[in-house]
């Protein structure tokens, strides 16, 4: 009885986090789970050929590569619910592993780092600046699961915790989920040279990087050429919408002291941290955020930020940047990083708090026709396909 009531115990944290990240959620967004949500793809893609092929659909690439857990989502779906429920499914089961990435995520970081850090981890999943892109659709599920996968990374070859097999599994299925297994094969090759095993990983990343060389990763219509970017400002555009944006209410003048004067901040509370991890987070963040500058490839035309085009793009930077001030708050070398770490993290929340509004879009429509149900999700109309 008591061994019970000490092992309930020891989850009450991971289950109080939990209860946060839906009491969050449903703050910000309550109609998409009261309602339910489907976005463009989660129809188009994933439920079309969840209907269409069956179970090939699980395999079957999109944008380039493996999609393997919405894939999964959808044929499940497909065999045990009628079509007309999957805006409240897609909505729930996107919540309940958003909750479950943020706990799992929060469970490995406690090990190693002082509680409040790994609950402001845990809790940046859905804490960081955005508007509201990526939440509760299975559509943008990858970009919820990749900092969990890289916890977990971190976990097999950096902690002293046994080889489990949950884990192995998980890191596997993450991998073929979206393309984050490529960008954080670094870090995977680091320590497979530490440890002298875990050479199996490397699998489903070849056969995602396999389907990026075969498939390719379709542009945008106003793709710019490769060498056209030279000229982009990376460094002011850097210091403005990857780390202003993110720490000051965006449209303030005479923006440009501000953002280099906190960009050099963040970097100086990463590297007052023994060892490498937070500057490893940083270059991490700055890496993803030239990659969505260029996937947009609307840099010409319109604002690339996190209240603009291209908002998925800045949510892991967003992520891991708070990561790196969190850890920063407790293993800085210096108390004045610590205090400056943590200021930052409280204006990132206020930023967060102070500009988060979730476009209402129209809801989801089911329409009977002979050749079988028209669903028209948002953002547009464009986006209609029968489902037979």
């Amino acid at each position: 009885m008591a061994t019970q009531i000490i092992s309930r115990a020891r989850r009450l944290p991971e289950i109080l986090i939990t209860v946060a990240v839906l009491v969050l959620i449903y703050a910000r967004m309550p109609e998409r789970i009261i309602h339910g949500f489907l976005w463009a793809e989660d129809v188009t893609t994933f439920l079309t050929q969840a209907y269409d092929l069956g179970l090939p659909s699980i395999v079957t690439p999109y944008a380039g590569y493996l999609h393997l857990v919405p894939r999964v989502i959808a044929y499940l779906f497909s065999l045990m619910f009628p079509i007309t429920r999957a805006p409240w499914a897609f909505a729930i089961v996107s919540l309940l592993i958003t909750c479950a990435s943020a706990a799992w995520i929060f469970s490995i970081a406690r090990r190693v780092l002082p509680i409040y850090v790994a609950a402001i981890m845990s809790l940046a999943l859905v804490l960081v600046p955005g508007n509201g892109e990526i939440w509760l659709t299975i559509t943008n599920l990858q970009w919820v699961l990749a900092p969990l996968l890289l916890a977990l990374i971190w976990e097999e070859f950096w902690s002293d915790r046994p080889r489990s097999t949950v884990r192995t599994v998980a890191i596997v299925v993450f991998s073929l989920t979206g393309p984050f297994g490529i960008f954080f094969t670094p870090f995977t090759l680091v320590g497979i040279a530490r440890r002298r095993r875990g050479y199996g990983y490397l699998i489903p990343v070849a056969i995602q990087a396999a389907m990026t060389a075969l498939y390719g990763l379709p542009l945008p219509p106003n793709a710019h050429a490769p060498l056209s970017y030279i000229h982009y400002p990376w460094l002011p555009e850097a210091a403005q919408h990857l780390v202003y944006d993110m720490f000051l209410l965006p449209g303030i003048h005479h923006w440009a002291l501000a953002a280099f004067a906190l960009a050099a901040v963040v970097c100086l509370c990463a590297f007052s941290v023994r060892g490498y991890a937070c500057v490893a987070l940083l270059a991490l963040s700055a890496a993803l955020w030239g990659i969505g500058v260029v996937r947009t490839g609307v840099w010409t035309d319109s604002v690339v930020a996190w209240y603009g085009a291209g908002s998925r793009y800045f949510y892991l930077p967003a992520v891991f940047i708070a990561w790196s001030l969190a850890i920063a708050t407790s293993r800085s070398r210096y108390v004045s990083m610590r205090l400056g770490a943590a200021l930052l993290l409280l204006m990132m929340l206020h930023v967060s708090h102070s500009s988060f509004r979730v476009t209402r879009y129209p809801d989801t429509t089911f329409t009977r026709t002979p050749e079988g149900w028209r669903v028209v999700p948002p953002p547009a109309k464009g986006w209609g396909r029968v489902i037979k």
